[in-house]
């Protein structure tokens, strides 16, 4: 299993499951903490879209989703995607999410 998030200007991170445990992979080589990584993939599974916040591509950048701004997480379990998302600014509606593949702006 891999887990990489893209932070935009500031770099990716990878997280790669290797036995029983997780190594981040990069930028650096190093254990990762097991029970965050654990907690982290946890709170992806329960994510759930609550609305649709706007149909089309045209607010990503409102939204801080586009490829410079937004957060971007992509869980892979060998070659198969299991999640890809790019998380933006968060407010009264909710977490705004940018799912890979499908146009729109979404709330979680």
């Amino acid at each position: 299993d891999v887990y990489s998030s893209d932070l935009g200007d500031k770099g990716k991170v990878v997280l790669e499951k290797k036995g029983d445990g997780w190594e981040l992979v990069e930028p650096i080589k190093a254990k990762a903490n097991g029970e965050h990584v654990k907690k982290a993939l946890e709170n992806l599974r329960d994510l759930k879209v609550k609305e649709i916040g706007e149909k089309g591509g045209g607010a990503y950048d409102r939204y801080d989703l586009g490829e410079k701004k937004g957060i971007r997480v992509t869980g892979l379990a060998g070659a198969e995607k299991l999640v890809d998302l790019t998380f933006g600014k968060a407010g009264e509606r909710g977490q705004m999410v940018r799912v890979e593949g499908r146009e729109g702006v979404f709330a979680l």
